[in-house]
């Protein structure tokens, strides 16, 4: 299985016309979400945790 090509949060802001900022804020939030998925936590409790909204945290 070939893995994804890891890129720096600058060149994917660069693509993305996002700031580096938001990109870093993003790849944060996302690997809390993906934590406690990989924990067993249910949506609502991520939800509380994070403070995101119940569609963020589904995509």
């Amino acid at each position: 299985m070939k893995r994804k090509q890891e890129k720096e949060p600058v060149q994917v802001a660069r693509e993305t016309d996002h700031s580096p900022e938001a990109v870093g804020k993003y790849c944060q939030q996302f690997n809390k979400v993906k934590w406690c998925v990989d924990n067993g936590w249910g949506k609502e409790e991520i939800r509380i945790v994070t403070g995101m909204k119940s569609h963020l945290i589904d995509e």
